[in-house]
C-alpha cells in the first residue's frame, strides 16, 4: 500500500525580481501600503512635489509593479530618510540596496557624507545603519507635522540619534561593523544617551524622520504626538493595524 504524501505544508525558495527605480506619481497611492501609511498621504505628496523642484529624491523597490520598499534623500541636508521595506521581504538585502542607491546619488552630486536619524530606543534600526557603515554623531530633537486624510493635524517631537557615513572612503569591513554595532545596541538606553550627550541639539527641520524611517521590531514609532482636528472610526491607526495583520499574518515581527 502506497502511503499518501503529507501535503499540509510545502517549503520552497522563490526567486523574485526586484528593481530599484525613481518614484513616480502613480506609486504614491500604493506607498500607503493598504492603509498602513494612509495618514502620511499629504507627506508623500509633499515630498514628491519636492522631487520635482529638485530638493528631494525618492526611490522605490519595485516588485511586479508594486513598491515593496522606499528610501528618500534630502538634498538640502544630505540626509537619507523614510526608509522602509515590506514586512514579509525584510532581511533579504532590499534595504541595503536602497541605501546604496541613495548614497551613490549623493556622492555623484559631490556630497562627501550622508546622514540618517534613528529614534531613541530603536536598537534594531541602529544595528541596521551601523552595519551599513554609519556611526553615531550626536543627539538631535526634531519636530515635524502632517495633516491626515481625515483633516487631523499631527505634530511629533522626537529624540533622535544622528548617524553619519563618509562617502569618500570605503566602509569598514563587515565583521568590524557588526561587532561595533552589537557592542552598542546591547547597552541600555541611558548609555546611548550618555554616548552622544556632548553633541548640541540641532534645530528642527521639515524632513525629520516621519515615515517609518527606522521602525523597531514591533513596528512602533517613538516620540510624542499631539493631534488636533477631527478623526472618526476607521482612522489611520485602524487602517494601519488592519494592513499589518494582512501583511504579516497577525505578527508584527520582522526587520528590513
Amino acid at each position: 500500500m502506497i502511503e499518501a504524501p503529507d501535503l499540509s505544508e510545502q517549503r520552497f525558495v522563490a526567486l523574485i525580481p526586484v528593481s530599484i527605480r525613481p518614484c513616480r506619481a502613480e506609486d504614491l497611492p500604493a506607498l500607503e501600503w493598504c492603509g498602513a501609511y494612509r495618514e502620511h498621504r499629504e507627506l508623500l505628496a509633499r515630498t514628491f512635489g519636492a522631487t520635482e523642484r529638485g530638493t528631494q529624491l525618492m526611490w522605490v523597490a519595485d516588485l511586479g509593479g508594486f513598491p515593496v520598499g522606499q528610501i528618500w534623500a534630502d538634498l538640502e541636508r544630505d540626509r537619507l530618510w523614510a526608509a522602509r521595506v515590506f514586512p514579509a521581504l525584510r532581511g533579504r538585502g532590499i534595504g541595503s540596496r536602497l541605501a546604496r542607491v541613495a548614497e551613490d546619488a549623493l556622492h555623484a552630486r559631490g556630497r562627501s557624507a550622508a546622514s540618517v536619524s534613528v529614534e531613541m530606543g530603536n536598537t534594531a534600526a541602529l544595528h541596521f545603519w551601523m552595519r551599513e557603515g554609519y556611526r553615531v554623531a550626536g543627539l538631535v530633537r526634531e519636530e515635524w507635522s502632517h495633516v491626515t486624510p481625515d483633516g487631523m493635524r499631527v505634530e511629533v517631537l522626537s529624540s533622535l540619534q544622528r548617524l553619519e557615513k563618509d562617502l569618500t572612503e570605503a566602509s569598514p569591513g563587515a565583521a568590524s561593523v557588526l561587532n561595533s554595532a552589537d557592542d552598542f545596541v546591547d547597552k541600555p538606553q541611558e548609555t546611548l544617551i550618555d554616548a552622544v550627550q556632548q553633541a548640541a541639539p540641532r534645530p528642527a527641520g521639515p524632513w525629520a524622520s516621519p515615515v517609518a524611517d527606522c521602525p523597531d521590531r514591533e513596528g512602533r514609532r517613538h516620540g510624542r504626538r499631539r493631534q488636533t482636528g477631527g478623526a472618526g472610526p476607521g482612522g489611520p491607526r485602524a487602517h494601519q493595524a488592519a494592513c499589518r495583520r494582512r501583511l504579516t499574518g497577525g505578527s508584527l515581527r520582522g526587520r528590513r
